[in-house]
Parts: structure tokens; sequence; C-alpha cells
């Protein structure tokens, strides 16, 4: 099959599929609303996962198919724009950005790649580990920002083309490293969540961080597995150089420069400030902000204005579009729609096929709404369900909370949507990376979990 022809089939595919949903009868829960949502929201995701046009125009796409179809108003859909996630992803960009040009990435990748074997299945080993030790000391997502740095230091020090494999498992695996240490670990964006509203609803109800991790201790070989499947999926296009390599690297990087000293103060700053929100309640997006604006200032001057023609407009058009899926669904009804599709399956069943169907449910429910609506929809009325045969509620929190960071579209996770919009892996690498990290985090989390949860007596 050539080119045009798969490209033909691909948008036949992605426009005419996706109507079909159209003429499915409406009722109650199924309404017209929903229908739309449903068609406008396939069309997009197929144009994105054949890569047929550019992710930008997507973006563009679902702003204004949205608001065409009724599903939202215009100035809603355009009110993303004006969302702290945006100047976050903005921020982010432009840091990288600074800091690319000193030395301070090259140091630190060189010095990740000696201390981890100066391999590639060692720098995502090494990751794997950062990404545990993050999670303990800011429990929230905005780790897997900066490990995410991390990762775009590593390609930037190595001079690894972006769409390349090893950018993409790279990139990858510093995204996935924080995401599965809160899988066993407390995340007040996470887990907290469910385990909030449980606390409102059930008298009595409450859990501390230490029955977290000992009654998720199972999942601790998570990342470590991602990390060995990931390096075979995204074979390096070159070998990774020997110790001795990076040590004559960093050799010749010399002394620590001024930049660099200045870039690492920044840097803290804002690492602090992410460690201390539980204290001081400021949103995260000031630390951000705040990054950007100490790289300007005269008494530091790393911040260039160059710098700022390398934070791309595409990025932004990508997340805002993409971002609208999860109001765009609310809007539509798809709380209510999920709720009542749900609640039926989980109905008479045995203990482990209420983890399975709970489990496929939120990873399914979190492709159509946001992760905090996923959990909020789904925690009581799961929790409601189990409990008639005798599922502690705690339990249906550390699924959801699971459920919540396995996806298959970056737009299903601020994290993830981070992630993609760094520029370093197409749509169809991404994909390929979540995938492997959803089928295995469900293979754990139903093959292994249910059954450790079975031996502690909460289920």
């Amino acid at each position: 099959m050539n080119t045009t022809t798969k490209k033909t089939i691909e948008w036949v595919i992605a426009l005419i599929v996706p109507i079909f949903i159209l003429l499915i009868p409406n009722n109650e829960v199924f309404t017209t609303l929903l229908a739309k949502f449903f068609c406008v929201t396939l069309i997009g995701i197929f144009i994105l996962l054949f890569e047929l046009a550019e992710p930008a125009i997507v973006g563009i796409y679902f702003i204004f198919a949205y608001s065409l179809t009724g599903i939202v108003e215009l100035s809603s859909a355009l009110a993303t724009f004006s969302s702290g996630i945006v100047l976050q992803i903005i921020c982010c960009l432009l840091i990288v950005e600074i800091v690319s040009n000193t030395s301070l990435l090259d140091r630190l990748a060189y010095n990740l790649i000696m201390k981890t074997g100066g391999s590639y299945a060692g720098i995502f080993m090494g990751l794997a580990l950062i990404g545990i030790v993050f999670g303990v000391l800011i429990p929230s997502a905005s780790a897997s920002m900066i490990v995410l740095f991390l990762g775009m230091g590593i390609c930037k020090g190595l001079d690894i083309k972006p769409y390349s494999n090893m950018a993409a498992g790279i990139i990858a695996m510093a995204g996935f490293a924080v995401v599965c240490a809160q899988h066993y670990l407390y995340s007040a964006t996470g887990v907290g969540v469910p385990l909030a509203l449980l606390e409102n609803v059930i008298e009595n109800f409450s859990v501390n961080y230490l029955q977290i991790f000992s009654n998720n201790i199972v999942m601790i070989p998570e990342i470590f597995i991602v990390a060995f499947v990931l390096t075979k999926l995204f074979k390096p296009e070159q070998s990774i150089s020997s110790k001795e390599y990076f040590r004559k690297k960093l050799d010749d990087l010399g002394s620590w420069k001024d930049e660099e000293k200045k870039s690492i103060v920044v840097l803290v700053c804002m690492f602090m400030f992410f460690v201390t929100n539980k204290w001081h309640g400021l949103d995260l997006t000031y630390g951000f902000v705040g990054a950007c604006i100490l790289f300007y200032l005269p008494f530091i001057n790393v911040g260039r204005k160059e710098n700022l023609k390398g934070v791309s407009i595409d990025i932004i058009l990508v997340v805002c579009g993409c971002m609208l899926i999860g109001t765009a669904g609310a809007a539509a009804g798809i709380k209510e729609f999920i709720t009542v599709i749900v609640a039926p399956l989980l109905q008479g069943g045995n203990t482990v096929v209420f983890v399975a169907v709970a489990w496929l449910s939120g990873v399914i429910a979190n492709m159509l709404m946001t992760p905090l609506a996923l959990m909020t929809t789904l925690t009581i009325p799961l929790a409601q369900i189990g409990q008639t045969i005798g599922i502690d509620p705690v339990v249906v929190a550390y699924i959801l909370s699971h459920t919540a960071d396995y996806v298959l579209f970056p737009y299903e996770s601020t994290s993830f949507l981070i992630m993609y919009g760094l520029g370093m892996m197409s749509m169809k690498q991404f994909v390929k990376a979540a995938g492997t990290l959803t089928l295995i985090g469900g293979i754990l989390t139903v093959g292994l979990s249910s059954v450790y949860w079975l031996f502690l007596g909460i289920m």
C-alpha cells in the first residue's frame, strides 16, 4: 500500500467513522449533545493518532468544533488560553531554552550517565530512582515537571534529535518516573483527591501516609519494569559512549561557570517553592513565572531575548485545544453517562472482577474527562457498590488514583500534556509509550495488587 492510499484510508476513518455515532438513538443519558461530543472528539483523536495534520491544527479544530456544535460557548472555549497550566508550559519551555544555552544541562546529563553505568539502560534506571526520590520530596504533579527538565537536559547534553527513539524513550521515562512512584506514595493531586471525598461521606474514615505505602508496596516494581520495556521499545539509534568518554566531556567543560551557578540558584528557588507548597498555598504557576523573572533580573541576567523565540505557539494551541476536551465532556453530560454505564457492570461481581472493571472504567473515563473529574465522578458510586461485596472504600481510592495516570493520549493528564508539549516525541511515540505504561499498570493492579489487597483483608 502506497503512502497516498494509506493516508486516504486514514482520512476516511477519521472523518466518516465518528459520524455513525450521531445515528445512535438518543435517550435521557445519551443525549444529542453527548453524541456530538463523541463525534467531534473522535475525529480529533483519529487525526492526531494518524498524524494527518499538525497537532496545532487539531488544537484549533477542538476549540472551534466544540463551539460551532453548541457543546460549549466560544467564550468558554477560548478561556482555556487563560488557564494556569498554559502559562506553566510556556514557562517550562522558556526555562529549558534559557538553561540549554548554559553548560548546566550538559554537566547534569554527563554526571547522571556516569553514575548510572554510562549506558542507555542506565539512564532509564537513573531517572526511575530520581523519580522515586522526587515523589517522596514533592508529593504532587510538580515533581514530574522537574524530572522532565532533567530528561530534556540529557537530550540536549547528548545532542539527541527530537522525535528519535532515544529522545522519545528518555522523555517518556522522565515523565513516567514520578507518576509511577506516586502509585504507592501519597500525592495531594492523586490519591489525596478520592480520599478527601471519602472522608466527607464516610464516618470515621481516615488513611495515613504509612497505610497508603504499605497497601500499595507491591506497585514499587512498576517503574523498573516500565524502564526495561521502554529500552526495548525505543531502541537507540546510536550507542551511548563509555564512562571514560563522559568523564572527558566533563573535564572539557572545566570548572563551574557563573551562568551555571546562577541557573542552579534559580532552579533551587523554584524547587523550594514546590516543596513548601503545602505551607504557602500559592498556585504552582507562581513558581514557574517567578523562575522566569529571576533569570532576566539584572543581578542574574542569564535569560536572553533570543530564548523567547524558542517558545513555540504550536504547543500552546495544542495544549489549549486538548484541555478543552474535559470541559466539553462535562458540558455534554459525560459524568452522568459514565456513572450509568459503569454501575451495573460492578453489581454482583467478585472482588477481583470489581478491581478489573473499576480499573478499566477509570482508564476509559479518563479519555473523556479530566483526572480530577474522573475521581470526583466515580469515587463515591464505586465505593458504595464495593462496600456491598465487602470491599474497603480505600481500595476504590487507590484504583482511581492509579487509573488517572494511565492514559493513551497526552490531553488526558496535565503532566503528560507537558511531556508531549516539549516537542521531543511524536503522537505515535507517545501512544506507544503511554500504552505500555497503561498495560503494565493494569496487569500489576488487577493481577498483583488485588491479590495483595485480599491478603491484607481490605477486599
